[in-house]
């Protein structure tokens, strides 16, 4: 996927800080699908901003969180600086969507890893 990526960025004429009608960008796509390695190159090479939200205040990391993806959300906390506490619009943080969606083994790593707060 990170070669199609790359080439539809230099080759494609896509723009890599465009969003769709949600606000979702190439970075919430990559966070939410899996994609550990477009995510690393989005955001080293890529000139991405890893804070940047969706219109509903949603970030990569909330996208990992939900959909399960702890290799990616480890990355973005440990390597990408995100920040384990951010919410969103709604006040939800990585841990509740995780743990909304029963992802036991990353509810526990927020919690003793990340330092997540359970209040």
């Amino acid at each position: 996927h990170l070669s199609l990526v790359q080439w539809l960025l230099s080759n494609g004429g896509s723009n890599i800080a465009e969003a769709n009608n949600y606000g979702m960008t190439a970075l919430h796509c990559a966070a939410s699908e899996g994609r550990l390695s477009v995510v690393q190159w989005l955001l080293s090479d890529g000139g991405t901003n890893i804070a940047e939200a969706n219109t509903d205040g949603i970030t990569a990391l909330h996208y990992a969180a939900s959909e399960g993806h702890l290799s990616v959300l480890k990355w973005l906390f440990e390597e990408g600086g995100a920040a384990i506490t951010e919410i969103d619009k709604y006040g939800t943080t990585a841990l509740l969507r995780s743990a909304y969606k029963g992802h036991i083994s990353m509810v526990q790593w927020l919690i003793n890893e990340g330092g997540a707060d359970m209040t």
